[in-house]
């Protein structure tokens, strides 16, 4: 009574449109087989398995071992620097503390320093002189054919002074330096315009080298940048001067410069 209705063994029944049962239709057996036969043997013989993968291997620095790399070893000692010194080992050869002090080197101040400031308010002092002196030959009428360029020479050092009192303040002199005035005006007391135009060479030409001198007593930057931008300045005074003196064709009275610089201090009273 309970195998009444059933399908003999063997037969597939079928359900929702597909064989299904104890019999297997024989297209699938062939295909099942040869998946088998050609899967590797060491994998799966599923059809959707995904190729097998290259993982990276780790690398080893340069100078590493793997040990570095473990982890839980011990720490990796870092890479001297060059020299061969490390942080608290002893310095190389020949290379002390005191040496080092020794040659350290610090940043000139751009300001005077009190020093400074003397040495520029003699400066300050020397071309007031300048000025008075190029004055004292308009006066005395030897400016002749060239009163322009006299005129322009007196009024040049009178600037110059006033340039150095900015930098310096309330220490400028304002005033000439009257053993630097005695000193050259017998050349400038003259109405004759090409001896005053060698006297006025001559003053600059000290200028020039007095200027010179004071830049390397100086320590800041700014006074010795100011007085290097006069000497400039000062030295194409002169090379106008000879040729009004008529030394245009001498080269060395164009060129070279003999004159001697003044003592950067003022004369004791």
């Amino acid at each position: 009574m309970d195998n009444i209705g059933a399908e003999p063994p063997g037969k597939a029944t079928k359900h929702y449109g597909r064989l299904v049962g104890t019999a297997e239709p024989a297209r699938q057996k062939r295909g099942a087989a040869r998946r088998r036969a050609n899967a590797p043997a060491s994998s799966p013989a599923s059809p959707r398995s995904a190729p097998p993968t290259t993982q990276p291997q780790p690398t080893t620095p340069t100078g590493s071992t793997p040990s570095d790399l473990d982890p839980s070893g011990p720490v990796p000692t870092p890479p001297e620097p060059e020299g061969g010194e490390t942080e608290g080992s002893e310095p190389a050869s020949g290379v002390t503390p005191s040496t080092v002090a020794a040659t350290t080197t610090s940043v000139a101040p751009a300001r005077p320093t009190p020093e400074d400031v003397a040495l520029l308010a003699f400066a300050q002092s020397f071309e007031l002189t300048a000025r008075d002196l190029y004055q004292a030959a308009i006066d005395a009428g030897a400016a002749g054919d060239y009163e322009t360029v006299f005129t322009t020479l007196m009024e040049n050092h009178e600037e110059y002074g006033n340039v150095i009192a900015g930098l310096i303040g309330t220490d400028a002199p304002q005033q000439r330096d009257d053993a630097i005035f005695d000193q050259f005006v017998a050349g400038f007391d003259s109405d004759d315009t090409a001896a005053v135009a060698q006297a006025g060479y001559d003053l600059e030409s000290t200028a020039v080298a007095t200027h010179n001198e004071l830049i390397g007593q100086l320590t800041g930057i700014d006074g010795a940048t100011m007085l290097a931008s006069l000497l400039v300045t000062e030295s194409r005074h002169g090379t106008v001067l000879a040729h009004i003196a008529g030394n245009g064709d001498d080269l060395a009275a164009l060129i070279e410069n003999t004159a001697t610089a003044l003592p950067t201090a003022p004369a004791e009273d």
